[in-house]
């Protein structure tokens, strides 16, 4: 079978690689859409010499989705043909972190498909019963792979921060984390103010229920959301970029008891 690594320097490979078996608890993917992240593109574009040596690089991909193709020995949850989505990370099962969900802050040791173990930029790829979801069938694949991280990322914001129809949220950036968020937000009963820099971006996201739209390019965001909300700023704010200023806006933003994420 295929997979894709990144070598860095904005150079990729493309090998040949034995097909993996299910272990006990495991199964085997096979792929059907590979989503491609905004954080894929770091060790794409990283020079090579901070990169380690090309034989110990990973499999690129965390945003896998297909079908069930091999199950492993006491794999009780799913069955060959399922359709399933995959949560990229795998935690140790038993700290505190884990025991709530979150395997991606696991307190001893976790795993990152595409990064630390092969992951989805691959004809199968293995991975523990625990980390897929069933999809069903009215998402495609190509639709599964957004939700199984970016989507997912901003829906969980967006229910961290308690949204509902009470609320005006500002959502920095409108890549794919933040268009979901936007569209979440709306379907949520928020007012909505999209904020980016790219137009193509915010026309985006009127077509997806923002109420408002600022472009940032001036540098002037938190005043201009600041005119929109009477003077008192929005309820919550979303980050959906990771840049410093950025999360500083965010923060400048949101009115007194607000909350931001």
């Amino acid at each position: 079978m295929k997979g894709v690594v990144f070598l860095g320097d904005s150079e990729l490979e493309i090998r040949e690689l034995p097909k993996p078996s299910a272990g006990s608890g495991e199964v085997v993917i096979e792929m059907k859409a590979s989503g491609l992240c905004g954080s894929d593109l770091r060790p794409y574009r990283m020079p090579k010499t901070e990169k380690a040596s090309p034989e110990l690089l990973h499999v690129g991909g965390h945003e896998p989705c297909g079908v069930i193709a091999e199950i492993g020995p006491n794999v009780t949850q799913v069955k060959v043909g399922d359709r399933v989505m995959m949560h990229h990370y795998t935690g140790c099962g038993a700290c505190s972190m884990c025991r709530i969900g979150y395997t991606q802050m696991c307190l001893h040791h976790h795993e990152v498909y595409g990064s630390t173990e092969d992951g989805g930029h691959q004809d199968y790829l293995l991975c523990p019963e625990s980390t897929c979801i069933k999809m069903p069938d009215a998402l495609t694949f190509e639709q599964g792979a957004a939700c199984a991280c970016g989507s997912g990322t901003a829906f969980h914001a967006l229910k961290r921060l308690g949204i509902s129809a009470m609320d005006t949220i500002a959502i920095f950036g409108q890549g794919p984390v933040g268009a979901s968020g936007t569209l979440f937000a709306k379907s949520m009963g928020a007012r909505v103010i999209a904020v980016d820099v790219v137009p193509e971006r915010l026309e985006l996201a009127k077509k997806l229920g923002a109420d408002a739209v600022v472009n940032a390019s001036d540098g002037n965001s938190v005043e201009a959301i600041r005119q929109l909300t009477h003077g008192e700023g929005p309820d919550a704010t979303l980050d959906a970029t990771g840049i410093s200023q950025v999360r500083n806006d965010a923060v400048d933003a949101v009115k007194y008891w607000g909350r931001v994420c």
